[in-house]
């Protein structure tokens, strides 16, 4: 009866924010499962207005919160079996007209749009631009789950961010020289979200983005690394057994860490045939940049 869940830094660890390992799992609802072991995640957003964003993918408990980025990640499927690969995003917000927008999910807007959900908070993080409140259609299975397409009815648009997020809907939000249809959308329009990915990740409950991949299907994958060592964290399997590692590090007649080559060597003695390196939660690092 094992189980491999992901959590949230904020309010117990379904919204974004930054909290402590040992204050995350003491906040695991009890009748979910008890904890049993946790170390940390994927990378995630240490400042800026979407603080505790995971860079890369996340599904927890089958809900999509972080869209993937063509990076490493591992998740597991339906039949509980673990597997790991690069995840491609093809994200997209159909307009009525049929036109199709690639966006991203719950992150900082930048140059295309985003999709906010209610686990990034109440109200929208923009300062700036336009967004459409969009409510579900009857019917429609929220929250937001990987490989579906979903329809929203377009309830009001707002401009100057700040927008309340609804609990059975989403918020697109448009950068401010997005370019929109010449003929304005009306409120009531018919709109659909397609959370499609490559591979497909329909049904898949847990989910999640690191890097880089150490090991696959018992090889050493062809990842960048220095010789630098540092604290590690990782997650690997082999078909019978997974494997949580914490590597300690920068304490001098202690431990000096490990580098990332260490790492996969250390994982392949203990078994692993597949293994992903997670965040250490330190700051970003050049050797990590590449993934």
């Amino acid at each position: 009866d094992l189980g491999i869940h992901v959590l949230l830094g904020g309010r117990g660890g379904d919204r974004f924010g930054v909290a402590t390992l040992s204050s995350q799992a003491a906040a695991f609802p009890r009748s979910r499962g008890l904890p049993l072991a946790a170390l940390n995640g994927d990378f995630f957003a240490r400042h800026g207005p979407c603080l505790g964003d995971p860079e890369g993918l996340f599904i927890r408990d089958g809900e999509l919160v972080s869209a993937p980025n063509g990076k490493s990640a591992f998740w597991m499927a339906p039949d509980r079996s673990l597997h790991l690969g690069q995840v491609v995003s093809l994200l997209s917000m159909i307009t009525p007209d049929g036109a199709s927008w690639a966006i991203g999910l719950n992150e900082e807007r930048q140059e295309r749009p985003v999709v906010y959900t209610s686990v990034l908070g109440p109200r929208t993080p923009s300062a700036n631009g336009t967004e459409y409140l969009l409510v579900a259609e009857p019917g429609t299975l929220m929250p937001l789950q990987a490989g579906r397409r979903l329809a929203f009815r377009l309830e009001s648009i707002h401009s100057g961010g700040n927008t309340p997020i609804p609990t059975r809907g989403v918020v697109l939000s448009l950068p401010e020289r997005f370019e929109t249809p010449a003929t304005p959308i009306p409120v009531g329009s018919l709109w659909t979200l397609s959370t499609e990915t490559r591979p497909d990740l329909r049904d898949v409950r847990t989910a999640l983005g690191g890097g880089p991949a150490l090991l696959k299907d018992g090889q050493p994958t062809a990842f960048q690394s220095s010789d630098a060592r540092h604290p590690r964290s990782a997650i690997g399997w082999n078909a019978e057994h997974f494997f949580l590692v914490q590597v300690d590090g920068r304490q001098p007649g202690v431990s000096v860490g490990m580098s990332l080559t260490e790492l996969a060597h250390h994982l392949a003695r203990l078994g692993c045939t597949d293994a992903l390196n997670l965040d250490r939660s330190e700051e970003h690092t050049s050797e990590l940049q590449s993934r």
